[in-house]
């Protein structure tokens, strides 16, 4: 995090912003580095949910075919819907989900 705060490119090329500049660039890097550890630690709850939930330490959206069937369920409902809300975007992904994988 420190290296992705303090490194970047300028108009001279590659910088190591020390100081004031780094105090100025912080308002700019700071909010899109803490987004993408938020986005990482979301994407680790998700694992570690879906490994407890199928008692399965080697389990993947990939190998369960979870995020295909919710895929192809959503782009079904942007496609057919102008503005789909919450409610149909989650109910369309499990649609999705019990069409395309058969233990549903």
């Amino acid at each position: 995090m420190a290296l992705a705060l303090t490194v970047g490119t300028g108009p001279e090329g590659w910088t190591v912003s020390t100081g004031p500049l780094l105090e100025r660039l912080l308002g700019w890097r700071g909010p899109r580095v803490a987004v993408a550890a938020a986005a990482g630690a979301m994407l680790a709850a998700a694992g570690v949910l879906l490994q407890r939930v199928t008692a399965n330490p080697l389990a993947g959206p990939e190998i369960l075919g979870v995020g295909t069937g919710a895929g192809v369920g959503l782009t079904a409902a942007l496609f057919l819907f102008a503005a789909p809300g919450v409610g149909i975007q989650v109910a369309a992904s499990a649609a999705g989900q019990c069409w395309c994988s058969p233990p549903c």
